[in-house]
């Protein structure tokens, strides 16, 4: 199955919020994206603000938590296409929160 890139989003300190998207045009073969779903392991980061974009591109706003050592969290986003077909990002976005900040 084809997935959306990136596999690795940049590193993000303790407490920063920031928007992270995801493209998932290529492996919806022209259909749009009728829902959509974030989760981390481990639980952590805060998701919110999701958005669908032109019915092909998946937005969140990701508030890092706050950790006192370098955390890797990977990021799983899970589409259920308008034909009822279900996409998740596999293997999962690799996002490292680092110590510091106060956004």
């Amino acid at each position: 199955m084809a997935t959306p890139r990136p596999r690795v989003w940049s590193d993000m300190s303790s407490n920063e919020k920031r928007e992270h998207y995801l493209e998932w045009r290529a492996p919806l073969r022209g259909a749009a994206i009728s829902s959509v779903a974030w989760v981390s392991d481990p639980t952590g980061p805060t998701f919110s603000a999701a958005a669908v974009v032109n019915g092909t591109r998946t937005n969140i706003d990701i508030t890092a938590p706050a950790v006192s050592g370098d955390v890797t969290y990977k990021i799983r986003c899970k589409v259920v296409d308008a034909t009822g077909r279900i996409h998740e990002t596999e293997p999962p976005v690799e996002l490292r929160v680092r110590p510091g900040g106060n956004f």
